[in-house]
């Protein structure tokens, strides 16, 4: 996953120690046995966004845009999109 932040987006991402201490403190992968099921999170690829919005950036990025690449999302259960070879 690749990011690019404006320097105000790194000067939030400096100063973040809240939002930090929630992903450190909830987001664990494994299995979950108050929901039966196993548990995913992908700090790598949520941290950025919530931080944004929970300071009320969000609007600040285009995560929603097209752009010239592409993936495949249809590969089962597997949280990656497939790999182009």
């Amino acid at each position: 996953m690749e990011f690019m932040l404006q320097r105000e987006h790194v000067g939030v991402v400096l100063d973040d120690v809240e939002v930090y201490r929630s992903f450190e403190e909830h987001c664990k992968p494994g299995y979950d046995s108050d929901y039966r099921r196993n548990r995913d999170c992908f700090s790598d690829e949520h941290y950025f966004s919530t931080l944004l919005a929970a300071r009320g950036l969000q609007t600040h990025e285009n995560c929603g845009a097209y752009a010239i690449t592409s993936v495949v999302w249809m590969t089962g259960w597997d949280p990656h999109p497939k790999a182009y070879r």
